[in-house]
């Protein structure tokens, strides 16, 4: 299946994908494995290269599974505040060497000869995990920008409800009436975009208010 389209989209927008490392031959039977019209493979000699290109258009990292690559990959995309999916290559590997490379930040380990299938299902998938990722973020930075919005009042009334306490507990903490409580409380749920005292839990436990159990 062609990476990135949908049922019913055939004119799906482009993959960029980066080759990083590997000799000429390797580099080369990787970009024919995945030519394609919906995708395009730029092939690199090194991590060092990474520097001089424009990573924003870049959809996801092939990588040759080396010495530390996936490791200086992760690097050199956090000096750019960048993140993008690896998948790991290599000629074979050991249940270690793939276990090393998921833990440095892999999210997937392909071996040669790899298959045309293989290599769009790995990319597929890396975009999948890219999306929810931004989605992640997306969702994240949404919460910080409602709680920023929040009074110091407000604050303290999110953070007390999300830990159980009710309305009348909270009023005798605070030194206010109940009906104060429950008009700040409004407040929070209305800035934060909740509809629910679960998505109030939910959200203050992504912003690291409380632990999780």
């Amino acid at each position: 299946m062609p990476p990135a389209q949908e049922e019913g989209c055939p004119t799906a927008h482009r993959i960029f994908v980066t080759l990083v490392g590997g000799g000429a031959f390797q580099r080369a039977s990787i970009c024919h494995a995945g030519q394609s019209e919906l995708m395009h493979i730029e092939p690199i000699n090194g991590v060092g290269e990474l520097s001089l290109r424009d990573l924003t258009s870049v959809d996801v990292l092939l990588a040759w599974n080396e010495h530390d690559i996936i490791e200086e990959l992760k690097s050199q995309l956090a000096i750019v505040a960048r993140w993008c999916p690896i998948v790991a290559i290599s000629e074979g590997a050991s249940v270690p060497q793939v276990v090393r490379a998921m833990k440095a930040g892999a999210i997937d380990f392909l071996t040669k000869p790899v298959r045309r299938e293989a290599l769009f299902a790995a990319i597929n998938a890396a975009i999948e995990r890219a999306r929810a990722n931004g989605a992640r973020e997306l969702s994240l930075r949404g919460l910080n920008d409602g709680h920023a919005s929040l009074t110091p009042r407000e604050r303290q009334v999110l953070a007390l409800v999300a830990q159980g306490w009710p309305n009348r507990a909270i009023a005798a903490e605070l030194g206010v009436a109940v009906r104060t409580v429950k008009a700040h409380r409004a407040q929070v749920m209305h800035k934060m975009h909740l509809s629910c005292v679960a998505d109030l839990v939910h959200a203050a436990t992504r912003l690291g208010l409380i632990r999780r159990a």
